[in-house]
């Protein structure tokens, strides 16, 4: 699957996986989000991942 870049109008390779309760976890501890993921995790909830081209 492809997004489509709005800065640069490239496209980029994106993958849709299902979220794990570790990772779960870990979204919580950033604060990032103003709402609790714990209430999340008995739902399928999945995050959309965009592949960086500069990871190896």
């Amino acid at each position: 699957m492809y997004v489509l870049n709005k800065i640069t109008g490239e496209k980029q390779a994106a993958t849709i996986t299902k979220i794990a309760a570790v990772e779960i976890s870990q979204i919580n501890k950033t604060k990032r989000f103003d709402f609790n993921w714990n209430k999340e995790k008995n739902f399928h909830v999945y995050k959309l991942a965009v592949e960086d081209k500069e990871e190896p």
